[in-house]
Formats: C-alpha cells, structure tokens, sequence
C-alpha cells in the first residue's frame, strides 16, 4: 500500500536522526525493560508529556546491515510487549523521544542476547502489533471456530475462511488512519467492524492463530499478487513442520467482488519472497 510506503520513507529519515541521539536532559517517567527470555521485551514507560516516543529495536548481530524497526507508545502509561523477530542474537532497545527538529533523545537503553530456544517462541505469544487478550470477543470467536479440529492445517483452515467470507477491506482507513506514521492495528475495532486493511487482517488473523496455539507471523513486503506495498501471513504446520504463506486480504477480495479468478489458501512462497518486515 501506498501508505507503507510513506512509512518507511518516515523511519528511514527518523533512523538517520536517532543514530546521532543526544543524551537526555532530564528525567523521565521510565519504569523499565525486562527480558522475558521468551522472544520477548516487557516495555514499562509512562509517557507524561505531548511529545512522540519511540522504541527503537536494532538487531545488532547483523553488523553493518542492522536491522532496526520502531513502535510508538501512548500518551500515559504503557506496558508492552516489544518482539525480537530477527531471531537468535544480540539486539539493542532504546527509548526515545523524537524532538521537534526530529532529532532523537535516547531515554533509556537495554541490551538482550536472544538465544534460539528464545526466538523458538517469539511467534506463538501476543506483542504490541499482534496483541490480544483471553477475554477479547475475537480470541473467543477462535476458539469457538477450532473447536474439535484435530491439527494446526484445519485451524488455519477455520480461521482463514471466517475472515474471507466474513470481511471487507476498509478503504477509508487507508485513506485516513494509514497515512498517518506509526499506525497499529486494532484487533478489536478490525473484528467488530469487519473492516481493515491489509495489516489490520494480517494482524487479525495472526492473532486468532496464536491464540489457538498455532504460530503464526505477519509479513510486509511485496507480491506480484498486489501492486503496492503489501502485508500477508506465514502459518506454522506442527504437524507437517512446515510454514505455509496465506494472504487473507487479497482473498477476501476476491470473494467479495465475487470473482471469478480461482484462489488457494497456501500461497506459492515465491510469491511473496520480498519480505521487508517480518512481526
């Protein structure tokens, strides 16, 4: 989407910014960051003033092709669950507040050695993108789909045609919403609305899979299958031990426009192989 785009044009320069960070002048509302040795950061930050705070994720293991990517708290106070998605290895996290000049005051500072028996789990839990709770109505929907299905394939299978038949792509919200930086999914507003984009799906599903015990991934990249920048999911088959891609959106679709183009569920991997953003 045209929207994403615009996005990573917007991290890139706030990228460049914050490697020259200036120490921070005074005190801050920061509580703390915990590893939880699980693919994982616990983020606890109370965000007292009107300005724009970032975590900043860099895998540093990757030498000069650092992979960094940036969450946007709250205003007030935050606890979150920041993902370590570039697997196994040793990863920087900092606070920081972007000043008006667009410069960056680094906060806070924490350095985590992600092991593989960590990162093995990272894709099975809730995070800030694909949060969800056991209360949430559409984590009980999950459930109430799957119940009896013998094996993650007819999970998958339940959840992704609930949601292709069941909702519409939201074009206002890419008009409004998206543009604007940093935008997050909303699990709860996408499921009663029956309305998203395609990360609004993407993160959707994801989480109803987890929540089932399947793991499952949401990946922004590009396809030959949608013109602009695009998000989809890879899905874990314990049974087959096998990731499928699925692209919930672009079949949703379809189904809507009641096309008559035929669609698979399991995408052909080299479909999608222009992965920018893996959560």
């Amino acid at each position: 989407m045209k929207t994403f785009r615009r996005l990573l044009s917007f991290l890139l320069i706030a990228a460049i910014a914050i490697a020259s960070y200036m120490p921070a002048g005074k005190a801050e509302a920061a509580d703390g960051m915990e590893d939880k040795k699980n693919g994982t950061v616990e983020i606890t930050f109370t965000n007292n003033e009107d300005s724009t705070v970032l975590i900043l994720v860099e895998n540093t293991t990757t030498g000069t092709n650092t992979q960094r990517y940036y969450y946007k708290l709250d205003s007030g106070k935050n606890v979150v669950s920041v993902p370590l998605t570039e697997g196994a290895g040793k990863y920087k996290l900092r606070i920081c507040k972007v000043r008006s000049d667009g410069k960056a005051v680094v906060l806070q500072t924490k350095e985590v050695d992600l092991t593989e028996e960590g990162f093995g789990t990272v894709f099975e839990i809730a995070s800030i993108v694909i949060n969800y709770k056991v209360k949430d109505s559409f984590i009980k929907k999950a459930a109430s789909l799957t119940k009896g299905a013998k094996n993650d394939l007819a999970k998958i299978k339940k959840i992704y045609n609930y949601i292709v038949q069941n909702f519409a792509y939201d074009y206002e919200l890419l008009s409004t919403k998206a543009a604007t930086s940093y935008y997050l999914p909303n699990n709860l507003s996408t499921y009663d609305r029956k309305l998203g984009i395609c990360y609004d799906i993407s993160c959707l599903m994801a989480a109803m899979l987890r929540s089932v015990g399947v793991e499952a991934k949401v990946v922004t990249g590009h396809t030959p299958n949608v013109k602009e920048y695009h998000a989809w999911n890879q899905v874990y088959d314990s049974g087959k031990k096998k990731w499928y891609t699925i692209d919930a959106t672009y079949d949703m679709c379809l189904y809507n426009a009641k096309s008559k183009k035929k669609y698979e569920m399991i995408k052909k991997d080299s479909d999608y192989s222009d992965i920018v953003y893996t959560y």
